[in-house]
């Protein structure tokens, strides 16, 4: 070997030795992520997938909406028992949604409460005056203020004057006549019936 070759392979093994000096771990190779075969962990295997709360709300507010909408199509709900017994009709007008007013054997109750208690069948006489019985024309007047007070709030609610009443059938006249001008001085004028509807 001459002395050239010499100087040229003693300076290519210090620019070899420099390089790998200034940039180590060069040519190694980088650790492998991937899933061994025989099954060994990963860095994948500790990531846990978040659920989609956007879907969950969606799905909640599609549901409520449908119980909303199934509550909306049945306003009256009545359970015949042996104190009250709707009569029958052949009337095919749905029912819609108003202040329900129970007359039965026992009393009247007006949305779901108990009002007044009748005496042997009949409005006490100390209950009622030139027609109008008093305790249910205070428990009307306050259902139309109540009412009013949603209209304030809610542009889609608004005050009718609308009853839906729900009588036995054997309810006498006198009562169903004082009921009906009671409702009426309590600023409800429209009435509606609820009855069973007639086979055949």
């Amino acid at each position: 070997m001459t002395e050239e070759q010499n100087v040229e392979s003693v300076d290519e093994s210090q620019a070899a030795a420099s390089v790998d000096g200034a940039y180590p771990g060069w040519g190694e190779q980088p650790p492998s992520t991937k899933k061994k075969k025989n099954g060994g962990p990963s860095a994948s295997d500790d990531e846990v997938p978040m659920p989609n709360i956007t879907s969950l709300l969606d799905a909640l507010f599609i549901i409520l909406v449908f119980l909303l909408k199934s509550y909306s199509t049945n306003p009256v709900s009545v359970t015949q028992s042996s104190t009250l017994k709707l009569a029958a009709s052949a009337a095919q007008l749905s029912p819609k949604d108003a202040v329900p007013v129970i007359i039965d054997k026992k009393g009247i109750t007006v949305d779901g409460i108990e009002t007044l208690k009748f005496d042997k069948g009949e409005v006490p006489v100390d209950q009622v005056a030139g027609h109008i019985i008093a305790p249910l024309s205070t428990a009307l007047r306050d259902q139309a203020e109540k009412q009013r007070k949603m209209a304030q709030l809610n542009t889609d609610v608004s005050f009718k004057g609308e009853l839906i009443l729900i009588c036995d059938k054997d309810l006498s006249y006198k009562i169903l006549r004082d009921v009906l001008m009671t409702a009426g001085d309590a600023e409800y004028g429209n009435f509606r019936f609820a009855v069973i509807k007639a086979s055949g």
